[in-house]
């Protein structure tokens, strides 16, 4: 685990948590924020952003995945059974991958801002 990401094996959930207070998530979402207004990133926008990115660009990460979110904190996870554990560790991997190559991010933010449906 790092500080701002971190894999959950629970009875019933496999969670992948993502820290918004961290440095790296939160510079990032403030930039996300500078580039199109409407990226306000709280968990709920962390949620569309990711369920976009899953649609558009990592399809096979969709099934069983699931979002929730609360104050400073966004939880992607699955049903626990044996598929969706290299699934989860895959999603965790595309959240780091994203979040250490921000570029492609504000791109994305950019090019396809419009697409994402930010509450």
């Amino acid at each position: 685990m790092n500080d701002y990401l971190e894999l959950v094996n629970n009875e019933d959930f496999i969670d992948i948590c993502l820290y918004l207070t961290e440095d790296i998530p939160y510079e990032i979402g403030e930039k996300m924020e500078a580039i199109d207004k409407r990226a306000y990133m709280n968990g709920k926008n962390w949620a569309a952003f990711f369920d976009f990115y899953v649609k558009s660009y990592r399809p096979e990460l969709l099934l069983d995945l699931q979002h929730d979110y609360d104050n400073g904190i966004y939880v992607g996870f699955y049903i626990t059974i044996p598929e969706n554990e290299s699934r989860a560790k895959s999603y965790m991997d595309m959240i780091k991958e994203l979040l250490e190559d921000e570029e492609k991010v504000y791109r994305i933010i950019k090019e396809r801002g419009d697409e994402i449906e930010w509450s």
